[in-house]
């Protein structure tokens, strides 16, 4: 499977509820890039930090994704982790568990800003 081909579980909403997911993961991965790419690079005054261990705890802090309105996406929750579970009888659960660990993340980072 394709990094832009969907997951189907056959499930009514499920195609709703797989573009929905693929929506949120696409921008969490592509904030990732993001920021991995800012943190290494020298130029950009405003997040490069020297130090590689540093730089990994910027790109794992969820705040970094929510100050520009991107959804933290826990690691089980990731689009590759259900791409590589596709073809299994229980996707419709592992989607489902995924989008409750999206939920549940943000909604303790909100209450927690607040």
């Amino acid at each position: 499977m394709g990094p832009n081909q969907s997951i189907t579980t056959g499930r009514t909403g499920a195609k709703s509820e797989c573009q929905t997911h693929k929506y949120i993961s696409d921008a969490f991965t592509e904030r990732r890039a993001w920021l991995d790419a800012a943190t290494a690079d020298p130029s950009n005054r405003e997040y490069y930090v020297p130090n590689p261990d540093r730089r990994a705890a910027i790109v794992e802090d969820h705040n970094e994704y929510l100050a520009d309105s991107v959804f933290w996406v826990p690691e089980q929750a990731r689009w590759p982790v259900l791409q590589a579970n596709a073809k299994q009888a229980d996707i419709d659960v592992r989607l489902d568990a995924a989008m409750d660990a999206i939920e549940a993340e943000n909604l303790s980072a909100r209450s927690d800003a607040v």
